[in-house]
């Protein structure tokens, strides 16, 4: 029996300078640790916020429940 394989492409790894688009906010990584992620967490474009950090699993996690797209790759 052949069976038709599907396999779905794996989600981009997380890099600094990439913008995360959700329903209702963006969301910029600022930095990336070996166990945490730097973050900013925006409703508008060109919004100052501060910084936030969370592990690295749980952003993962968050952008997925979420259905967050990666829209801007911009590694600086």
């Amino acid at each position: 029996m052949n069976k038709k394989q599907t396999t779905a492409t794996p989600a981009p790894t997380l890099a600094r300078g990439q913008l995360w688009k959700m329903r209702k906010a963006q969301i910029r990584i600022v930095d990336l640790g070996k166990k945490l992620v730097y973050f900013r967490l925006l409703r508008r474009l060109g919004q100052m916020r501060k910084i936030r950090s969370v592990a690295l699993d749980r952003m993962s996690f968050f952008l997925k429940t979420h259905r967050a797209r990666l829209i801007e790759i911009n590694p600086r």
